[in-house]
């Protein structure tokens, strides 16, 4: 339970370090916080390589709506099914922090992988993570209320984060929860005042703590 927990946190973070492939072959910017690397219904024949920082995966409605469907942390990639099947980018990707993004295009990419087979699992488990938070998003929209996803969310989180002593501390604001889970803002903050009046969590501005994993996991 507690392994499906870490593989279905919407964080996307490495399984293992791919620096030397793509710092060497991809090509290097920095980009500054809140800029956008590439847009839903865009065409790009490259992904990308996040050395440092941290990018966040979005999809909009027609209203502007958003969600997040993951966040990319250090040595990580992003952006393959546009680069793989030449098709329009089915999301947005915007930088959180400033960050260290390194660009390799798919037919440079073929290449790397002939020529440094090491690479494919790597690709494969980034894929299969993210199929998998995929899968979450799908049953948290179509079958869970609103306080369950939150607390789903949360658990997540707090087991892939863990650090053993005085609670697990998140920064997460309301509203990029809210993204997550494709709830509005109002109903997750009533969701995080009831799990705070019930003792689970300790809700601040921009952080929450965890006081109680297990009974936050016991929905």
């Amino acid at each position: 339970m507690r392994l499906e927990r870490i593989l279905c946190s919407p964080w996307i973070r490495p399984t293992e370090s791919s620096s030397e492939w793509f710092t060497k072959h991809g090509s290097k910017k920095e980009v500054a916080p809140e800029v956008v690397v590439y847009s839903q219904g865009d065409f790009c024949d490259s992904l990308f390589y996040v050395r440092s920082g941290r990018v966040r995966i979005i999809v909009r409605d027609e209203d502007g709506a958003e969600m997040i469907l993951g966040i990319h942390e250090p040595d990580t990639v992003f952006g393959e099914p546009s680069a793989l099947d030449g098709g329009p980018c089915f999301a947005s990707a915007i930088t959180m922090t400033r960050t260290e993004l390194y660009s390799i295009r798919a037919a440079d990419l073929f290449r790397l992988v002939q020529d440094e087979p090491g690479i494919t699992p790597y690709l494969l488990r980034g894929l299969t993570r993210k199929i998998r938070i995929l899968a979450e998003h799908v049953s948290n929209l179509g079958f869970r209320e609103a306080e369950v996803r939150v607390r789903q969310l949360l658990s997540h989180f707090a087991a892939s984060n863990a650090t053993g002593k005085g609670g697990t501390t998140l920064e997460l604001t309301h509203q990029e929860i809210a993204e997550m889970t494709g709830l509005c803002r109002v109903t997750v903050t009533n969701a995080l005042n009831s799990l705070k009046k019930e003792g689970i969590i300790d809700n601040r501005r921009g952080a929450i703590t965890i006081l109680d994993q297990t009974r936050l996991a016991s929905f």
